[in-house]
């Protein structure tokens, strides 16, 4: 991966800048896929279940926007990235982040400096300062190693811009200012809970979809070579309302998601990707271009070793059927133990027990323990991070 550019390099030289992102704030959304906020909508409604301490939990995350400004939307995503780079620059010394001049911020996402995208910067501020987001059982505090049953927060604590006029004869306003971001987002960043962006491959991109997803993306890169997931449930992670996931059908959710894949297989991000049918509905699988990077192997049989590609093909299986996406890493290490011929007849022996109404727990614990007798009840540790 390419090293993050120097605090000097010039705002319009965006090559090698990698920025960074809290997680949390990628995993789940903070903003619109669309342009413009439909008519009366004022919530994007995020809720799945999830596994932790093998019990089968409600997950909600509920991003509420003002009734004045609304919600973000696609397009502010783009400043809310470029707050983040500013942030990363001041090397997150404190929860004000010194924003310089509007100018400045409008280079870092070569944005013309102009009347309207001063104003769209301005909205866009609004709009994020406006936003109340609870969450249940869905944010990780990396602090605790756990996560958090139920919190409400806020994005932007508040901000100020100011106008200060150049000595020259001209005297051109030149707006200034800082924004302070919440106590809980800057603690999470701090706490490491954050990863890397490619800002200039963000850049390239050519819609808010293409650039939502990518980020959404980048995030499950870190835990494999390909990564899988319900359309309906993606959608929702990336920003859909509730109405418009209800209301499309997966052809057409498949029709929307695929001039963003071809973006990102152009950038070679990804290799290749597939809409497959699913017990639960169709769903978009993903192969990751990891371009000078060398396989990882792990064991077939004694003595043998196979692709990552195999590997990752079994873990994506398991997610599918155990719903507990965060324990991609867990799975990998069942694997490294027991094998994939072992653990294939696992999978299948929980299926078959799902079948047959046997499973009292989860179907996550019910492998778990059946991964653990294989190997002579020798504990794993039940996987509960995400």
């Amino acid at each position: 991966m390419k090293q993050e550019a120097p605090n000097n390099t010039p705002d319009n030289e965006l090559e090698d800048i990698i920025t960074k992102e809290e997680m949390n704030l990628v995993e789940y959304p903070i903003s619109l896929i669309a342009e413009r906020a439909p008519q009366g909508v004022k919530t994007i409604k995020y809720e799945d279940w999830v596994s932790i301490d093998g019990k089968r939990k409600k997950l909600q995350w509920i991003v509420t926007g003002s009734d004045e400004f609304g919600l973000p939307t696609g397009q502010d995503q783009d400043f809310f990235i470029a707050i983040m780079e500013v942030w990363r620059e001041y090397k997150y010394k404190d929860r004000a982040i010194p924003i310089g001049s509007v100018y400045h911020m409008l280079k870092k996402m070569n944005l013309e400096d102009t009347g309207q995208n001063y104003r769209r910067f301005v909205l866009a501020l609004n709009r994020y300062k406006g936003v109340s987001i609870y969450a249940e059982n869905a944010l990780w505090d990396k602090a605790k190693q756990a996560y958090l049953k139920k919190y409400a927060f806020s994005i932007i604590d508040n901000y100020e811009l100011y106008e200060r006029f150049s000595k020259k004869e001209n005297t051109i306003p030149l707006p200034l200012g800082y924004i302070k971001m919440n106590d809980f987002i800057h603690q999470s960043i701090l706490n490491g809970n954050i990863k890397n962006l490619n800002l200039s491959l963000y850049l390239k991109l050519p819609t808010p979809l293409s650039r939502r997803l990518y980020r959404y993306l980048d995030k499950k890169r870190y835990y494999g070579r390909s990564f899988t997931m319900n359309v309906c449930r993606l959608a929702g992670k990336l920003g859909f309302t509730p109405q418009a996931v209800e209301k499309y059908r997966p052809a057409k959710l498949r029709q929307l998601l695929s001039p963003p894949l071809e973006s990102l297989k152009k950038e070679n991000f990804i290799e290749r990707y597939s809409f497959e049918p699913g017990k639960e509905g169709e769903k978009l699988k993903v192969f990751f271009t990891l371009a000078g990077e060398a396989q990882t192997h792990v064991p077939y049989e004694k003595g043998e070793s196979v692709p990552v590609s195999e590997s990752d093909y079994l873990v994506d299986e398991i997610l599918s059927f155990t719903k507990d996406d965060h324990s991609r890493p867990y799975y990998i290490k069942i694997i490294s133990k027991l094998g994939i011929q072992q653990v294939y007849a696992i999978l299948s022996e929980s299926k078959q027990a799902d079948r047959e109404g046997k499973i009292k727990t989860t179907r996550a614990r019910y492998l778990t323990d059946l991964a653990e007798r294989y190997l002579g009840n020798k504990p794993l540790g039940f996987p509960t991070k995400d």
